[in-house]
């Protein structure tokens, strides 16, 4: 049986819609209710058989991002971690491509720090679950609110059992009249060989890398295309997009009330 034991935390992005925050802090070191949203993200490995650990950062976050995990190394003794470097913001795929000596041909999971997750089990616990069931690729999902719809991934899908569903299709950023569903990818995702092997094909047809031009939905719409599964799974527990100001502010009033009531 194949295990989940690799994880990628792509963290290379400037965070603009946290400025000033971020002004002289990474956003992944940006802290809600006293713990990095990075320290968060690697909280979700204790329940899981992951071990390894890339993440991938901007040269400019060498020295800072480098001194925390041996800060915090203690914590998480499992855990062994590798850096690796983003050359430009061209896209989610490939900030993964940054991984691949680590975790090629592995199924390994990504997730996204800013997209702060709070359930029991964890999503990366949940994801590791749904793989020895379903050997198949995974996206975390979310019903978004229909004036928010444009600003996300949405799936087209049917239901599988329970609050797990087989994707049939990707819309980046439809309009919300346009959307194939309420379902918004959210949080992260669980890739397996075949999805890396369709991004390296796309890359190889580009003759120069612009700003976000290869994401990793690609790799997926064309498993898709060529007759593979992939599913997604309906997050159950209480999400923050912490990408932004707002929902650093309200995840810290919800995790600041829960300590009050504990």
């Amino acid at each position: 049986m194949v295990k989940i034991t690799k994880l990628v935390l792509p963290v290379a992005g400037r965070g603009e819609r946290l400025m000033p925050l971020t002004l002289n802090t990474p956003k992944a070191l940006i802290k809600v209710a006293g713990k990095e949203l990075l320290y968060y993200a690697l909280e979700e490995t204790l329940d899981t058989e992951i071990e390894e650990v890339v993440v991938v950062i901007c040269k400019s976050q060498e020295e800072t991002i480098g001194n925390y995990l041996k800060k915090i190394k203690d914590d998480f003794k499992k855990l062994r971690f590798h850096l690796r470097f983003q050359d430009g913001p061209f896209g989610s795929g490939d900030a993964v491509f940054k991984a691949y000596d680590v975790v090629y041909p592995d199924p390994f999971i990504v997730r996204y720090p800013d997209d702060l997750l709070l359930s029991q089990p964890s999503l990366l616990k949940t994801f590791s679950d749904l793989f020895r069931k379903y050997q198949t690729p995974f996206f975390s999902l979310e019903k978004m609110p229909h004036e928010l719809i444009s600003n996300y991934g949405v799936v087209q899908l049917e239901q599988k059992e329970g609050r797990v569903y087989r994707v049939r299709g990707l819309v980046e950023h439809p309009k919300a009249e346009e959307a194939p569903s309420d379902f918004t990818v959210i949080g992260g995702y669980l890739l397996t060989a075949e999805i890396i092997d369709y991004l390296k094909e796309e890359e190889r047809k580009m003759t120069e890398k612009g700003k976000d031009c290869l994401f990793i939905n690609i790799g997926f719409t064309k498993h898709m295309d060529q007759g593979g599964e992939v599913c997604g799974i309906e997050f159950e527990g209480n999400r923050f997009d912490c990408g932004n100001l707002d929902g650093v502010k309200k995840a810290e009033t919800f995790l600041g009330n829960k300590l009050v009531q504990e």
